[in-house]
């Protein structure tokens, strides 16, 4: 399954307004291993491992900032 370019941009907004707000998430967001595009990739095979169909915003900004954990986690699917 593929992002939209509009689900992109709202997670986009969301995580610079995060890091705006948030020094240490900020530096989080700032590892260059990351990308709000895997980031994307990751809320959604999150959604399908869940077995749910529909999430509230909370729920699916809550899974972009675990995709920037405190310590460096490779995510399964890159294993």
């Amino acid at each position: 399954m593929k992002s939209s370019e509009n689900f992109i941009e709202a997670i986009r907004n969301y995580l610079d307004s995060r890091a705006e707000s948030d020094n240490l998430f900020a530096i989080r967001y700032a590892d260059p291993s990351k990308s709000v595009e895997e980031c994307c990739q990751y809320i959604l095979n999150e959604v399908k491992r869940q077995g749910v169909s529909v999430m509230t915003n909370d729920e699916v900004y809550s899974l972009a900032t675990h995709y920037y954990p405190k310590y460096n986690i490779i995510p399964s699917w890159k294993i």
